[in-house]
């Protein structure tokens, strides 16, 4: 009998000829280095994607578009053998230091989950000097949990412990750079289509409430959206308030933007419902100091911006 892989990769894919052999060369050394599977769902390309996706991967198959990123995902799962899962997209490229990952791959370790950094791009120099942002989010998973990804959109794994943080596993990602603007608007529409429909089922879900925040900066219902979720943070009426962090920050960030008379308050929040968070020690503090900064508001700093030291001694 074939031996079982020790990892499977994931990836869904729609008219990425673009950037999608980019992606799949970047997996050749991890293939070479640990007995791997590479699946891949296509969900209705009409460029050269397929094909190009077929001299790499060990199954493509079709996949009927649902409108449901979960589904889609899911899919790819259940045709997997391997006893961990690497999710990634075709607009991210794996860095060539594949050590650590490989450690992990192959040691015996009690973790259920590993968190990966997403390295997004702003500038056309990608790593040869482009500015850039990295942030954790997990794309690893032991199969044998039996897991499934879920939400419509923003799909993820429910993550808990045992996790371990892969500092030195880098996904480069240019998809925000190199969109198309027309492309990029079509994609929010689409976007915010999901979860319009999702909200209107669930109205009081603080979890789709924040990927409408996300998703929809340019969305009329934009500020109607941050005010609720934060209503349902601050009454605590939501078992997933440990998104509130991360929705006072883009509530912070829109209040500074505005001039919004709730920006006090909302910082105020944040400092007392979260107090230990990186986004409150750090993001919101950088946020508030900046602002005053660039406003040169040197005679009345906020409470926050006097908190950044403070914060990083706790």
């Amino acid at each position: 009998m074939p031996t079982a892989p020790l990892l499977s990769i994931g990836i869904i894919f729609k008219n990425e000829a673009r950037c999608i052999e980019r992606c799949l060369q970047s997996l050749e050394p991890l293939r070479s280095a640990v007995c791997c599977e590479l699946v891949m769902a296509d969900t209705g390309s009409s460029d050269a994607s397929r094909q190009i996706a077929e001299r790499y991967a060990d199954e493509v198959f079709d996949f009927e578009w649902v409108d449901d990123f979960a589904a889609a995902r899911n899919a790819v799962m259940d045709r997997c053998h391997g006893k961990w899962y690497f999710s990634i997209d075709c607009n991210e490229w794996l860095d060539a230091d594949i050590l650590e990952l490989t450690a992990f791959i192959r040691g015996r370790n009690q973790a259920n989950f590993a968190f990966v950094s997403i390295r997004n791009y702003f500038s056309a120099e990608l790593e040869s000097g482009g500015s850039y942002s990295d942030f954790y989010t997990a794309r690893i998973l032991r199969m044998s949990t039996g897991q499934r990804f879920h939400n419509a959109i923003h799909e993820t794994w429910t993550v808990c412990e045992p996790f371990e943080w892969l500092t030195r596993t880098i996904l480069h990602h240019d998809g925000y750079f190199f969109q198309d603007p027309q492309a990029r608007k079509n994609k929010e529409k689409r976007n915010m289509t999901l979860l319009r429909k999702r909200l209107a089922e669930n109205p009081e879900d603080l979890a789709i409430l924040v990927q409408c925040v996300e998703s929809g900066g340019n969305d009329e219902k934009f500020m109607e959206y941050i005010r609720r979720a934060v209503k349902i943070v601050k009454e605590r009426k939501s078992p997933q308030l440990t998104l509130g962090a991360g929705l006072l920050c883009h509530a912070v960030g829109a209040a500074l933007a505005r001039e919004l008379p709730e920006l006090e308050e909302w910082l105020a929040l944040a400092q007392t419902m979260f107090p230990h968070s990186m986004f409150t020690l750090v993001d919101i503090n950088h946020m508030v100091f900046m602002h005053a900064y660039q406003e040169k508001k040197w005679e009345k700093p906020s409470a926050a911006a006097k908190d950044i030291g403070k914060g990083s001694k706790n």
